[in-house]
C-alpha cells in the first residue's frame, strides 16, 4: 500500500512539473518586462520627470520586448518554427497595414513628435487645425493622440497625425516661443 501511494505521488509530481515550470517561466517574463520598463523610464526620461513622463516610447518598448520574448519562447520551448509563419504572414501584414492606416499614422506621428521634442507635458500649445486655433496645456501624450487641457479645464484631444501636420506654437515657461509649421 505504501509503495502504491509513493508511485501515485511520483506520477502526480511528474504530471504537474511541466505546468509549474511553464507558469514560473511566464511569470519570470512578466517580471523581466516590468523591470526593463522601469529601467527604460528612468534612463530615457530622467530629465523630464519634473513635468511628468510621457510613456509612449516606453509602451512601444514594452510591446516589442514582450513580442520578442514570446517569439523566442515559442521557438525555444515549444519548438514552433517561425520562418514559415513569418513567410506566409506577408499578405496578412499588407491587409492589416491598409486596415490600420490611420492608427499607424497616429502611432508614427506620435513617435516622431516625441523624438523631435517640440513639446513636453506641461507646455502650453497653440495649435492651428484647419484655420481654427486651439490653446491648451499638454496633459498627456499617448500612442494615438495628445491631450490638452484648455483654459476652462476642458479636455482637447488632437490625434498625433493631425498635430504633426498642423502649425503649432509652444509657449513654454522661461523659453522663447517655438513656432513649428508644416
Amino acid at each position: 500500500l505504501l509503495l502504491h501511494r509513493s508511485s501515485e505521488a511520483e506520477s502526480w509530481m511528474t504530471r504537474a512539473t511541466p505546468y509549474s515550470a511553464m507558469i514560473s517561466f511566464f511569470w519570470g517574463i512578466v517580471v523581466l518586462v516590468k523591470t526593463c520598463r522601469v529601467m527604460v523610464l528612468q534612463y530615457l526620461f530622467l530629465g523630464s520627470i519634473r513635468h511628468g513622463v510621457p510613456i509612449l516610447i516606453v509602451n512601444i518598448f514594452s510591446l516589442i520586448f514582450t513580442l520578442l520574448l514570446s517569439l523566442w519562447a515559442s521557438n525555444q520551448i515549444f519548438g514552433l518554427q517561425l520562418a514559415p509563419i513569418l513567410a506566409t504572414s506577408a499578405a496578412f501584414t499588407v491587409i492589416l497595414g491598409l486596415a490600420m492606416q490611420d492608427t499607424l499614422g497616429n502611432l508614427f506621428a506620435g513617435i516622431s513628435l516625441q523624438m523631435d521634442h517640440n513639446y513636453d507635458i506641461g507646455d502650453w500649445l497653440e495649435v492651428t487645425v484647419n484655420g481654427q486655433k486651439t490653446v491648451g496645456q499638454v496633459h498627456e501624450i499617448t500612442w494615438r493622440a495628445t491631450t490638452l487641457l484648455g483654459w476652462t479645464d476642458e479636455k482637447i484631444i488632437i490625434p498625433n497625425r493631425q498635430l504633426a501636420n498642423s502649425q503649432f506654437s509652444n509657449f513654454s515657461l522661461g523659453e522663447q516661443p517655438i513656432v513649428r509649421s508644416q
